[in-house]
Order: structure tokens, then C-alpha cells, then sequence
């Protein structure tokens, strides 16, 4: 079943390495360089990436050697981290990140060098690429080129290694669809609904009704690697038993639009495991 829960904090974007673990796929899109404004002074996208590009060698979740204690901190379920990242649209046509978190306390200072266990930083990814480190709950993104975009948020530790749950990489992951800016609604919190896939289908009821120009976030989890295509929307993603993913997206197109299956390699014919009906 679609199941709704409370909307979520999330959090920002680019650089030069890839992604850490918890649920969406990549999809490259241009960046607008966007300068900060009086609310979030600061530099562009652009030139904090360029910034940070020699920083970290990490790929995807998928990469990471959970047994090598240089890279990951793997740790057991009561003693490790834990995060919930929500995205929000703010009124100058950025985007606030926030990340809740359990077990997790944020460094005072990024220049602390030692490990202290339960403390650390955040990693920002945008598009697979690397985009700053944070050591608080909240960051500001810049406006973002309209289009699918990739926003994931890993926990690590002062000395940059990547926490781990039982063997799974501690990554939020959304795919954020971007619309015209021309037409961007009001700031909305989003409603969240919750969608388990099981042995290929989805557990529960496959349809969800919604109005059209509600935001809208679908948080996907699955016992086997998926890869997952919504039509109409045009996003794509990956999400697996490691790597759990979310959709967030403005609901502006009505009509009934399935989520399909795709085989390896991205081609149809696997079937629609769910649908969105958007009424006006």
C-alpha cells in the first residue's frame, strides 16, 4: 500500500566525487551558477564545486568496501547513526536542506582531526558530484536548472570516513524534479508516501490519487536491485535493498502516469509496478 507518512527535512549539491548510500539513482543535469543573494550570501554552485573537486576519491554506496575501516566506520544497529533528509523549496527559488539524526552528534569545528565516536560531518552530493561538507542540521542549495536532479546526504566521521549500519552505507537519497521557474508554485511541505517493492511488485495497494499541484514525495524501498522509470515525469532511478531512494516532484502534469520496471541497460517491458493519477 501507498502508505502516507509525515513530510520529511532534507538537505544540498555538487563537486567532484559520487554518492554514499539511502535511496535515488543519477541523472546529470546542468547547473545554474546562481550567485547567493542577502538571505544566503555566498558563492555559486559552480565555484564551490570547482572548490572541493579534489576532495574525496569515493564512488557510489555501491563501491564501498564495508569490511576496509579506512573508508567505512560499519557499526551495529544500536550503536550506529541514523538520518532523515528533507528538501524544501525556499521563496528565492533555492532549496533547504535539513537532516535529522539519531545517534549523531555534529562537530563543533571542521578542523577536528580525531575520531570521536557518534560525531562527524555531513557530505553533500549533487548529481553524483561532490558539493560541500556541513556540520550542522541545515543547509541553503542554490536554484537548480529545471530537469531531474540527484541530492544525496551522508553521515561520516571527523576523519571522513562514511558510517555504516550493519554493512549499509548511511546515504539519503532524492531525486528532485525541478520545474519551470516561470510557474514555480508556493513553497509546500511535501505529503510523503511510503512504497515497498516485494518480489517485483508493490506491496499493497498500486495507485495513488493526488491533486494536481501538490508536491509529492514517494520514498521507495525493495528486497532486489530495481530500476525504476516514471513516466510522464521523466524520472529515473536505482534503488535496492542497500540503497533505499525517494522521488519528490510537483504534481503539475494530471493524467495517469505508471512507474515502470526497466530491464539492465534501461530498456521497457518489465511492467508498471505502481501509478500516480493526478486529478485537477
Amino acid at each position: 500500500m501507498a502508505k502516507q507518512s509525515g513530510g520529511t527535512p532534507l538537505l544540498a549539491m555538487l563537486g567532484g566525487a559520487a554518492v554514499i548510500a539511502v535511496g535515488v539513482a543519477l541523472l546529470v543535469q546542468s547547473w545554474t551558477a546562481a550567485e547567493g543573494d542577502q538571505d544566503h550570501p555566498g558563492p555559486s554552485v559552480r565555484e564551490l564545486a570547482d572548490a572541493h573537486r579534489h576532495v574525496h576519491g569515493y564512488a557510489l554506496a555501491t563501491l564501498f568496501d564495508v569490511n576496509d575501516p579506512n573508508q567505512v566506520l560499519n557499526l551495529p544497529a544500536a550503536e550506529a547513526p541514523a538520518a532523515t533528509l528533507a528538501v524544501r523549496a525556499a521563496a528565492d527559488g533555492g532549496w533547504d536542506l535539513t537532516l535529522d539524526v539519531a545517534n549523531f552528534t555534529f562537530a563543533a569545528s571542521p578542523l577536528e582531526e580525531r575520531h570521536v565516536p557518534g560525531r562527524g560531518h555531513a557530505h553533500i552530493y549533487v548529481d553524483g558530484q561532490y558539493f560541500a561538507d556541513f556540520s550542522s542540521r541545515t543547509h541553503y542549495l542554490p536554484p537548480l536548472d529545471p530537469g531531474v536532479h540527484e541530492i544525496a546526504v551522508g553521515l561520516n566521521t571527523i576523519d571522513h570516513r562514511a558510517y555504516a549500519r550493519e554493512g549499509r552505507v548511511l546515504v539519503e537519497r532524492v531525486m528532485l524534479r525541478v520545474g519551470d521557474p516561470r510557474r514555480r508554485p508556493p513553497p509546500a511541505e511535501p505529503r510523503a508516501f511510503d512504497l515497498a517493492v516485494q518480489n517485483g511488485k508493490l506491496a499493497g495497494a498500486d495507485t495513488l490519487r493526488v491533486k494536481q499541484g501538490e508536491t509529492i514525495l514517494l520514498r521507495w524501498t525493495s528486497d532486489a536491485d530495481l530500476n525504476l522509470h516514471f513516466e510522464g515525469y521523466d524520472i529515473e532511478m536505482t534503488v535496492s535493498p542497500r540503497s533505499p531512494a525517494a522521488m519528490q516532484f510537483v504534481a503539475d502534469l494530471p493524467g495517469r502516469f505508471p512507474v515502470e520496471q526497466h530491464t539492465e541497460g534501461g530498456a521497457h517491458g518489465r511492467g508498471a509496478v505502481f501509478y500516480l493519477e493526478v486529478y485537477p
